[in-house]
């Protein structure tokens, strides 16, 4: 149940960031003017662009997330090594 939580929180983070940024593309495009001294057109097409690329680097880490939470295994606590009188030790 853990699991699924901890998915659903990331999910709502991830998509709430993701709003974020969208929303704040022509800000960060303005900033880049300042800085650059130059006149960056953003025109519907490179917005649109732009856009796709953060859906898709958030699907990537939503992806990643599910992995990682869901199908991680129980690590190997050692070698399981016959000694000379029979019984097993772990090393």
């Amino acid at each position: 149940m853990a699991k699924k939580i901890f998915l659903y929180v990331s999910i709502f983070v991830i998509f709430i960031l993701n709003i974020i940024l969208d929303i704040n593309i022509k800000n960060y495009i303005n900033v880049l003017n300042i800085c650059f001294e130059k006149n960056i057109v953003l025109t519907n097409f490179y917005y649109t662009v732009i856009c796709s690329i953060i859906a898709i680097i958030s699907i990537l880490i939503i992806l990643s997330i599910k992995l990682v939470v869901f199908y991680k295994k129980d690590e190997i606590k050692g070698i399981k090594l016959k000694s000379e009188d029979g019984t097993y030790r772990y090393c």
